[in-house]
C-alpha cells in the first residue's frame, strides 16, 4: 500500500522556500569572499570555546572524537552522568547555528530546568567566547536567542503552546527520560518545513526500552572497543567483566587475560556498531571510559549498590549509562 507524502502548509512551504533562499545568499556570498565555512565541529569548538579558561580539548576523552566527527542527522546517547555529552549537545547546537544557519531548538525537561540552562550553560558559553559575544545579537530573552537571521529556542517539554510557531531545523533533545513524553512528537514536527531536520537525543536512561533505550534500540547501536595492551584483546568495556574486585583498591583488567591496565580510554579505540539500522547512529558512553572517574571508586558505588536497590538504579543509570528495574 502506497504511503502518503507528508504535505507542508502553505506557511510551511514559504518559510522552507524563504529559508533556502537565504541560505544558498549566504553561500554565494561566502564563496565569493573565498571564506564558506566548513569547519569541522572539534576543530571549531577548539576555537571558538574555552573551558575553565582553557582552550576546548577532547585530549582526554578520545572516546568523544568519533560522536563529533557525525555528521548524521539523527544521533542517539545513552550516557552515564559526568561524560562531556550534554557539552557536546550545546557544541553541535551551537556549531549548527553558526556554520551552517540553523535554527535551533534546545529542549529541556522543565521550564525552570530551561531557565537555568539559559543563565548558567549557554550564558557561560557565550561570555567565554569574544567570537561567540560577537555572533549573538540578542541574548536578553531567556527563551530565544538570535545571531543574525539564525534563532536559538530555549524550552521546556512541559507546556505544548510553548512549543508551537518556531521552524527549526535542528532539535536537541538534552534528558531525553524525564521529557513530557507526548510533547515529543509536537517538538519534533518543528522541523516539518526544514531541509535539515536533525535531531540529537541524549540522556541518562531509566528503565529498559523507554525513552532513551528504546531510542538505542531503534540506532545502529554503537559501542566503544579497546585492545588489551598484553593479549591484543579486543573488547567491550563491561562491568563487572572489566573490573578486578578480588583486589582493594580494584583495578581495570582485561576480561580475557586479567592482565591490569590503567585504563579502557586509548587513542586506538573506536566504535563498532552491533545493528545494521543506520538510519538513526547510536553511542552508548559509560563511566568506564571516564578519565576523571576510578575503578576504586566505582567498586566502592557498587558495595552500596548490593545493599540498596535505589543506588543499584543510580549505579547502573548514571554510572554505566545503563537501563535498569529495580525489583
Amino acid at each position: 500500500m502506497a504511503i502518503a507524502k507528508k504535505r507542508l502548509n502553505p506557511l510551511q512551504t514559504a518559510w522552507a522556500e524563504a529559508k533556502q533562499a537565504a541560505q544558498e545568499a549566504q553561500r554565494k556570498q561566502a564563496q565569493n569572499a573565498g571564506t564558506i565555512k566548513k569547519t569541522p565541529l572539534e576543530e571549531w569548538a577548539a576555537q571558538r570555546r574555552s573551558l575553565g579558561g582553557k582552550p576546548f580539548s577532547l585530549e582526554r576523552y578520545p572516546f568523544l572524537r568519533d560522536i563529533y566527527a557525525d555528521e548524521h542527522p539523527a544521533i542517539v546517547i545513552p550516557k552515564a552522568a559526568q561524560m562531556g555529552i550534554s557539552e557536546y549537545g550545546i557544541n553541535r547546537a551551537l556549531w549548527g547555528l553558526d556554520v551552517h544557519g540553523m535554527d535551533i531548538l534546545y529542549l529541556l525537561p522543565t521550564d525552570d530546568e530551561a531557565y537555568d540552562f539559559s543563565n548558567a550553560r549557554f550564558g557561560a558559553a557565550i561570555e567565554s567566547s569574544e567570537y561567540l559575544e560577537s555572533l549573538f545579537t540578542d541574548v536578553a530573552n531567556t527563551q530565544h536567542k538570535r545571531a543574525g537571521e539564525a534563532n536559538f529556542y530555549i524550552r521546556g517539554s512541559k507546556s505544548r503552546s510553548k512549543l508551537k510557531s518556531m521552524p527549526i531545523d535542528f532539535l536537541v533533545v538534552d534528558e531525553y527520560d524525564e521529557m513530557v513524553q507526548r510533547n515529543l512528537p509536537m517538538a519534533r514536527r518543528r522541523l516539518d518545513a526544514s531541509p535539515w531536520k536533525w535531531e540529537l537525543d541524549i540522556s541518562t536512561p531509566t528503565v529498559p526500552e523507554y525513552g532513551i533505550h528504546a531510542r538505542w534500540l531503534e540506532s545502529d547501536q554503537r559501542e566503544w572497543e579497546d585492545q588489551c595492551p598484553s593479549c591484543n584483546t579486543w573488547q567491550v568495556p563491561s562491568w563487572p567483566e572489566n573490573i578486578n574486585l578480588e583486589i582493594r583498591p580494584a583495578t581495570y583488567w582485561c576480561a580475557a587475560c586479567h592482565k591490569s591496565t590503567p585504563s579502557f580510554i586509548s587513542w586506538l579505540g573506536c566504535y563498532a556498531h552491533r545493528s545494521e539500522n543506520h538510519d538513526i547512529h547510536g553511542y552508548l558512553v559509560s563511566q568506564l571510559l571516564s578519565p576523571n572517574k576510578t575503578a576504586e571508586e566505582m567498586a566502592k558505588d557498587w558495595d552500596k549498590a548490593l545493599i540498596d536497590p535505589a543506588a543499584e538504579q543510580e549505579f547502573l543509570n548514571q554510572g554505566m549509562g545503563l537501563p535498569h528495574f529495580s525489583k
